[in-house]
Formats: C-alpha cells, structure tokens, sequence
C-alpha cells in the first residue's frame, strides 16, 4: 500500500509543485473541561481532523502548515497545509513565509493554555 501511495505522490508532483489543503479535516473540536481532565479517545473524530496530514507523514514528503484565521461560529484558528515534493523544504518554507505575511490577522483564541507559561 505504502508503495502504492508514493507513486501515486511521484505522479501527482510530475504535474504539480505543490499542493494546498486545509490543515485539519474539521474545525478544532470543542474541548470540555472533563476531557482537560480525564483526556479524550474520539477515533472518528481524530481520522476527521487529521485526514489531510497524513499522507504527507505516509509517503516522507515534505508539508508545513500555516495559520490564515478563524472559525465564523467561534473564531477558533484554522490553517492551511502546502504539501511538495520530496526535497522541496526551502520552496515550501518559502510559501509559508509569503503567506503568513497575506494572513497577518491573529488573536489569542477565547480560550487559551500557555503551556509555556504553565511550566514555569
């Protein structure tokens, strides 16, 4: 399957330089303060959210993601993944760059853990 994939890819990347999907699958799921607690174990929706990065992980090519805003409903932040071919980093952290400075819109969501500020 895996052999199948990365030709797939090597075909994909004959025709393209790179793609763009949404970084996540869904919005970022509600987290509730007994899953803070006790953790959380949602297979469906975790397949959901990471449904586009891991065909990236799969196959060793290259993705990075970026931040270009928030949810209507909540303001929650979304992203964007570019993904390349193999040995593309400095293309892809190109993009990112441009991109981050399109998308310079960024606030501290509603809720928010500093776990730097946390673990001091």
């Amino acid at each position: 399957m895996k052999t199948k994939q990365i030709q797939l890819m090597k075909n994909l990347f004959s025709k393209v330089d790179v793609f763009v999907t949404p970084t996540t699958g869904l919005p970022p799921p509600e987290i509730t303060l007994d899953m803070l607690k006790y953790g959380s174990s949602d297979l469906t929706t975790s397949g959901a959210v990471m449904r586009f990065i891991t065909l990236a992980n799969f196959t060793g090519v290259p993705a990075i993601s970026c931040p270009v805003g928030y949810t209507a409903e909540k303001g929650l932040p979304i992203g964007i993944q570019f993904t390349g071919k193999w040995w593309s980093e400095a293309l892809l952290l190109k993009i990112a760059h441009a991109s981050e400075l399109l998308f310079t819109s960024r606030k501290q969501p509603q809720i928010h853990f500093d776990l730097l500020e946390s673990s001091k």
